[in-house]
């Protein structure tokens, strides 16, 4: 109903501003859970019988319920408040260039149930791939014991350039037809998830980087850099809070900054990107020359695969051997971390950040070496402009992008609660 066809301007402002403040108590009950009305009061600054009458309202529609108490010296008990878990599931999936993985939680962000597939994307059709993630969510969704539109959201991560609107603009080495990624995973789903759901895509280092603003290590950082390194590196980039996306989504694509104009060709179609020094091939290249001149090492000479071949030779097989001393090895990850330092130095001169997060095989090639990672960024910083800028491991490990899907699905539910239909009545 138009304001002008019986409802007044005011009327519609008092609707808007209840739902806005419906939704601030369920994100502020989904981040301090479990809580009491007196602290959802401090917290949001609403007045105790608006508290009260939100609360009853997302009980009413299934999102909270009553989880515990606690005594007073005074009077009666304070219920505590958190997410129903009964509420239903959320889907998160991420596509990268190595690997196809899903986890699935329930409302409160209870794991349920996770899968995980290694293959290389890259050689295989972008049908098959979505294929293949909408096969791993089937088992997943089984698993959890979903009921039949149990599924809320689903989110999404890509190892590319996403839109403001979750159309994919680029994936570098990705031969890809079309941009509508999220809506070919939507048919491939169409039998165990409602056409209706939302279904949110975003690049996997973005969603990486929201995981650390959940209560985690960067929840009150307000200007930090998350490096996703995998096959190659990407950045979330966070700035007064908030995740700075540029013009065309692409402001993470730190990994395709050139540092070498003759050096090799990327994926990207450029030369001498920054991944190509820090990314996992990276590690794989600097042992070659060890080997080529005769050097002995461990990754050649010690342990045999099965059927008496040679174990292959991973960069998780290097990491393991610099730890373990071997020198050909210890080199390599050395020249990892000069660039990867360098690298972050520059980082530093873009965007003044506090913290930089590494994430995925850069946390595991640096998480017994991060005070000699820092030292080094600290040689390539300018005098001291940047004391104190940090260098910290990713709370969530690989896992990160699947934690920020769900983050970014909790996010998108918790902006309107009345959008989905209320549970059943029960009783």
């Amino acid at each position: 109903m138009a304001v002008g066809e019986g409802m007044s301007s005011q009327a519609v402002d008092v609707r808007w501003m209840r739902l806005a403040n419906l939704s601030l108590v369920l994100t502020t009950i989904i981040r301090h859970a479990p809580v009491s009305q007196s602290l959802l009061i401090d917290l949001t600054g609403l007045k105790k019988p608006t508290i009260s009458n939100l609360v009853d309202e997302l009980a009413r529609l299934g999102w909270v319920r009553v989880e515990g108490a606690v005594r007073n010296k005074i009077g009666r008990p304070r219920q505590l408040l958190a997410p129903n878990p009964g509420r239903g599931l959320i889907v998160s999936a991420q596509i990268s260039i190595d690997r196809l993985a899903t986890l699935i939680v329930d409302f409160s962000g209870t794991e349920r149930a996770r899968g995980i597939s290694t293959v290389d994307v890259s050689r295989i059709s972008q049908s098959e791939t979505v294929g293949r993630l909408a096969h791993l969510v089937r088992d997943g969704l089984r698993d959890a014991g979903a009921a039949p539109g149990g599924v809320l959201a689903t989110a999404l991560g890509l190892p590319g350039i996403v839109g403001e609107h979750g159309d994919v603009v680029y994936v570098p080495g990705l031969a890809w037809d079309t941009a509508d990624v999220g809506g070919m995973l939507r048919s491939a789903l169409a039998d165990v998830v409602a056409t209706d759901v939302p279904l949110l895509v975003e690049n996997e280092a973005n969603l990486a980087t929201v995981s650390e603003q959940r209560p985690q290590a960067c929840r009150d950082v307000h200007n930090f850099v998350y490096l996703l390194g995998e096959a190659g590196v990407g950045a979330g980039v966070v700035i007064d809070g908030a995740l700075f996306r540029g013009t065309r989504g692409a402001a993470g694509e730190i990994g395709h900054v050139s540092i070498a104009l003759d050096g090799p060709r990327c994926s990207c179609g450029k030369r001498g990107c920054w991944a190509l020094y820090v990314g996992r091939e990276a590690l794989l290249t600097a042992v070659r020359p060890g080997r080529a001149g005769g050097r002995g090492s461990s990754l050649w000479n010690a342990g045999s695969g099965h059927g008496g071949e040679p174990d292959p030779l991973t960069p998780e097989r290097i990491v393991a051997a610099a730890r373990a001393g071997d020198a050909v090895a210890a080199e390599a990850l050395g020249l990892l971390r000069r660039y990867l330092a360098a690298g972050i130095g520059n980082i530093a001169s873009a965007y003044d950040p506090e913290v930089v997060v590494l994430g995925g095989f850069l946390a595991t090639a640096f998480a017994q070496d991060l005070d000699a990672l820092q030292s080094e960024v600290d040689a390539w910083l300018m005098g001291d402009l940047y004391d104190g800028l940090r260098v910290e491991l990713s709370t969530h490990g690989h896992d990160a992008p699947l934690w920020g899907g769900v983050a970014l699905a909790l996010h998108h539910l918790a902006a309107n609660p009345r959008a989905v239909d209320p549970l059943p009545a029960t009783g």
